[in-house]
Order: structure tokens, then sequence, then C-alpha cells
């Protein structure tokens, strides 16, 4: 249970180029997935952490997500969850995507969670390192490629993030 944590930005705007045959018609996170699209699997796991709504950035195919989560193409539900879509008409990445949604998530903590990934982390222990830690941000890291997060272990911090800082260390992690 992600204790005080009620909102999860997903992010859903990515190309997906690597599926490239699969995301020519939508977006990476819609993506079927035994019959569910991959972006499903996230709410449920984020809804199994205490999360209570959703905003969700678009970019490629942005319509398609009408198809899956009907509304008014700016609000919709999963589950009786509240989800609330905004528009990048330029790719952001992630940090100008949580700039862009930050009027909709508010200043309270919250979560940020790939819509193109199946993941079982626990949440609840991540959420309550986190604030503990008083740091502004937390990343939930793992091993696997692309490697482009530098984490040294000892100090607990991330040193560069795609070789923008030129500060490697030994530990090159995923985001």
């Amino acid at each position: 249970m992600t204790a005080g944590v009620e909102t999860a930005f997903v992010l859903g705007a990515g190309l997906g180029t690597r599926l490239k045959a699969l995301t020519s018609d939508r977006p990476k996170p819609l993506v079927p997935v035994v019959g569910k699209p991959l972006i499903s699997f996230a709410f449920d796991h984020l809804i199994a952490s205490g999360v209570k709504r959703f905003v969700v950035n678009t970019h490629h195919r942005a319509e398609a997500y009408q198809q899956h989560f009907p509304g008014d193409g700016k609000t919709s539900t999963y589950r009786g969850y509240p989800i609330q879509f905004r528009h990048e008409s330029t790719l952001l990445d992630t940090g100008g995507g949580i700039k862009n949604v930050q009027d909709l998530v508010g200043s309270a903590p919250f979560l940020v969670h790939n819509g193109d990934v199946l993941a079982d982390m626990d949440l609840g222990h991540l959420v309550s390192a986190h604030l503990k830690s008083g740091n502004v941000a937390t990343l939930g890291l793992r091993s696997g490629e692309p490697a482009q997060i530098d984490f040294d272990a000892k100090s607990g911090q991330v040193t560069d993030i795609r070789g923008v800082l030129g500060t490697p260390s030994a530990q090159k992690c995923l985001f």
C-alpha cells in the first residue's frame, strides 16, 4: 500500500519504435497483452498499491486511447478510477512530461510509472523509502538495457542520466 500517495503519472507518450509493427496504429502502452492494453497492467499494479487517480501523457496516436478508455478525450475512467489525459504535441521525455502535468498532479507526492512495462515491484516499499529520505525524487532502478542511469550504491545517489553530466559510476541501471 502506498500510504499517502493517491496520484500516479503514467507515461503513455512514447513512440514504441522498437515494436514498429505493433505500434504503427497505436501507442506502445495500448499494445494488447492477453487481450488487455499493456497500460492496464500498470493501472492494476498502481490500484493495488493504493493509487486512486491517474494522469497519462499522450503523443503518438493519442486518439487510440479513446477506444480503450472512452470519455471526452481529456478525462476517462478505468475500473471506476479517474484518468486525466494530457497531450504532448512535441514529445517531452520523462522530465518534460512531468513538468507538463504539474497542474494535474498537484503538490502532494505522486508516483511516475511507465505505461509500457509489466512490473511487480513493491511500490509500497519504494514510496516508504522515498518519504523517509526527504529527497525530491526517488527512482526505482533495476538491471537491464538500455542502462542509462549511473548509480552510486554507496551514497544511494544517481550520478548521471544518459551521460549528460559526464559523471559515470560503476553501476549502470534501467529506470
